[in-house]
C-alpha cells in the first residue's frame, strides 16, 4: 500500500514534465517554469520518508533541473526569434 502512495506521488510530478518545450506555449513553458521554481524554493522532490527519500530527492530533483534548462533555452531561443524579426 505505501509503495503504490509513493509510486503515486513521484508518477504525478513525472506526468507534469514537458518532454518536448518546442510543442508547447510560451504561457505552458512559464507556467511550468514557475512550478519548477516552486519546487527548487520548498525543495519538494520526490518522497518524504524513509531511506529511499534520498535516492528519489536526488533522481527528481536531476530532472526538474535538466527539464528547467530545456525550458529556458526555448524560451530564450523565442525570445531572441522574436527580438530578430
Amino acid at each position: 500500500m505505501v509503495a503504490t502512495i509513493l509510486a503515486g506521488h513521484v508518477n504525478a510530478d513525472v506526468r507534469d514534465e514537458i518532454k518536448n518545450p518546442a510543442t508547447k506555449s510560451t504561457t505552458e513553458l512559464l507556467d511550468r517554469r514557475a512550478e519548477i521554481e516552486r519546487k527548487i524554493r520548498e525543495d519538494d522532490f520526490g518522497v518524504y520518508i524513509g531511506v529511499i527519500r534520498w535516492f528519489s530527492h536526488a533522481s527528481e530533483k536531476k530532472s526538474v533541473l535538466k527539464e528547467k534548462a530545456m525550458i529556458d533555452a526555448e524560451l530564450s531561443r523565442r525570445a531572441a526569434k522574436k527580438a530578430g524579426k
